[in-house]
């Protein structure tokens, strides 16, 4: 199981997570989710630059204390932060040209940056028979809005409704996403991109349980959600 951060990620039943499945595979963002300190996951995927900076964070307390493998970019081999930890490195470089459609962690990588493709690379080398997959939304843009000075904005209240179990209930309600100069038609051509991408993986093996997923490379069932 690769549980991301999207909003369909609430509706896992995380009280059933270890009967429902063998692993439990996280990525970035977990430690936000309400039951992260009751499911502790087998293996966390990290790739951002920051996650590796902070020998005092919580994320890092929280990777040794329950001895979790650390799935990461091959670009921090030598960080003290993963210093002493049961890690997996994968090849992190991006390749663009013709014919190259790699998806395998051994070598450069044909799909975009996101850490969900990555840890979905590793759970594909590892050899999973099936391998489900949540949180994987990739429905961002519809929760965008403009302002009166042309800023773009994340509406954080529409992108998480009232489901999401997080911990943080005081957070902003808007995300400025001015570190995107193109604006709009930078950020849908980059989920363009990101859903092109995902063809790549395309596998009778993929199992996707958010039945309303704009994805429609993988089947989808609701094993292991939460029974309304």
């Amino acid at each position: 199981m690769i549980l991301g951060n999207g909003p369909s990620a609430s509706k896992i039943d995380h009280q059933a997570i270890q009967n429902n499945f063998d692993n439990l595979i996280v990525v970035n963002n977990y430690l936000d989710f309400s039951f992260a300190d009751e499911v502790i996951p087998d293996f966390f995927c990290i790739s951002d630059p920051n996650s590796f900076n902070d020998e005092s964070s919580q994320l890092y307390k929280y990777l040794k204390q329950n001895d979790i493998t650390v799935i990461a970019s091959h670009f921090y081999r030598k960080s003290n932060f993963l210093f002493g930890m049961k890690t997996i490195f994968f090849d992190d470089r991006e390749l663009h040209i013709p014919f190259w459609n790699n998806i395998s962690p051994l070598w450069p990588r044909s799909y975009c940056s996101y850490t969900f493709y990555k840890a979905l690379s590793i759970a594909i080398h590892l050899g999973y028979e099936r391998i489900f997959i949540l949180g994987l939304d990739n429905t961002e843009f519809k929760s965008y809005i403009g302002t009166s000075d042309n800023e773009l904005h994340l509406d954080l209240d529409s992108f998480y409704g009232t489901k999401i179990e997080k911990k943080i209930d005081h957070a902003p309600k808007l995300r400025s996403l001015h570190g995107f100069p193109d604006g709009l038609s930078g950020r849908l051509q980059s989920y363009a991109l990101a859903f092109g991408d995902l063809k790549k993986f395309k596998s009778s093996r993929i199992i996707n349980l958010d039945q309303g997923s704009l994805i429609l490379d993988f089947e989808k069932s609701d094993y292991g959600l939460k029974k309304n």
